[in-house]
């Protein structure tokens, strides 16, 4: 089985984090049953320089959560930027990139 990572910049989005990271959460658990994926994938939140609560909430879903890691960058440097953070951070076979819909 491949290791996938989804990779997902965000910015301010402590309003939709929640729910979205539940439903990232349910989808590694549904590749996983399936063994699709290598239980050694990651989901990745790079907060791309967020004002709000964004790093916060990550940083609670990083402790309880293997499957999830997050990154903090210094300011906001842009989505592309973000992505490759993501990038350049793991090793994987596959690569997803998602952005997060309000």
């Amino acid at each position: 089985m491949d290791k996938l990572a989804i990779i997902i910049p965000v910015f301010n989005e402590e309003e939709v984090l929640q729910k979205s990271i539940d439903k990232f959460l349910n989808l590694y658990d549904l590749l996983t049953k399936e063994k699709l994926i290598n239980k050694n994938s990651k989901i990745i939140f790079i907060d791309d320089g967020s004002q709000d609560r964004t790093w916060t909430i990550l940083s609670s879903f990083v402790k309880k959560f293997d499957q999830i890691k997050a990154i903090k960058l210094s300011r906001n440097f842009g989505q592309q930027n973000a992505i490759l953070a993501g990038l350049f951070t793991i090793d994987a076979d596959m690569y997803i990139t998602v952005e997060v819909m309000k």
